[in-house]
């Protein structure tokens, strides 16, 4: 894979990913197409939505966070 830079300060950025948590498990963040719609039995409904995990780079040099959701397959 090619590597990319930062927007920021054109430093490195290595990949990685932030955890979404619950009382009982911690997975890795998902992004969900469209708007928030409640569910009767869960907090969201999600069903009949593509979902996509993102994947998240970090600035070696700043810090600097930039997020991408993976592509499909």
């Amino acid at each position: 894979m090619a590597s990319i830079n930062c927007q920021k300060c054109n430093s490195l950025l290595e990949e990685g990913y932030v955890t979404d948590s619950t009382l009982t498990q911690s997975k890795s963040e998902t992004w969900i197409e469209g708007k928030t719609s409640k569910s009767i039995w869960a907090c969201l409904d999600t069903s009949d939505k593509r979902s996509f995990e993102v994947v998240v780079y970090r600035c070696t040099n700043c810090g600097y966070l930039e997020s991408y959701a993976t592509v499909e397959k």
